[in-house]
């Protein structure tokens, strides 16, 4: 994986990629409507059906304005300008990152996930974060690219559900 730079631009982290024309960036405000677009296009695979199109409007706003109920942080995945997807972090412990992530259904399986999450795990891995990701047994997609950017299985998550696996990156942080 290549190295990845994160800038500040207005306390906003935004980190490049192994392909050039994609950035991982946290949303803002501004970004609401293109949220509402790719969740309404999407709303499924970003919701897991628990979002009702009455719902989205409320969804894209936490969502842009990082402020969703369970805490987790959302980063947009940007391809030459546009929405394609994200990526839902929250602290699972003071050491531990817990990711989520999608793809526009338009854009799945061109590399732009293994790019925006690679990026978020060398940016996080750098912070002294371990990086783990939950995926539920079925999802053998998401199972190779978090296998290629160097997660490995951990355990089936019985605290979750007996039918996910977590898989764990652990942080290059040598000050840990």
């Amino acid at each position: 994986m290549s190295s990845n730079t994160s800038t500040t631009e207005r306390n906003r982290l935004s980190l490049s990629t192994e392909m050039p024309n994609v950035i991982v960036r946290e949303y803002t405000p501004d970004d609401i409507e293109e949220v509402m677009k790719l969740a309404l296009k999407n709303r499924d695979p970003l919701t897991n059906g628990r979002i009702q199109p009455a719902g989205i409007t409320d969804f894209a706003e936490r969502t842009a304005q990082n402020t969703q109920p369970d805490g987790t942080y959302g980063l947009g995945v940007w391809l030459n300008g546009n929405l394609v997807g994200g990526i839902n972090a929250g602290m699972d412990s003071k050491t531990e990152l817990e990711i989520s992530y999608y793809t526009d259904s338009d854009h799945a399986r061109q590399g732009i996930a293994k790019a925006a999450v690679g990026a978020v795990v060398d940016w996080a891995s750098h912070q002294g974060y371990d990086v783990v990701a939950h995926v539920t047994r079925d999802n053998i997609s998401s199972t190779q690219l978090l296998k290629k950017i160097g997660f490995a299985f951990s355990k089936f998550d019985y605290e979750q559900h007996d039918q996910v696996y977590r898989y764990e990156a652990k942080s290059t942080d040598s000050t840990k």
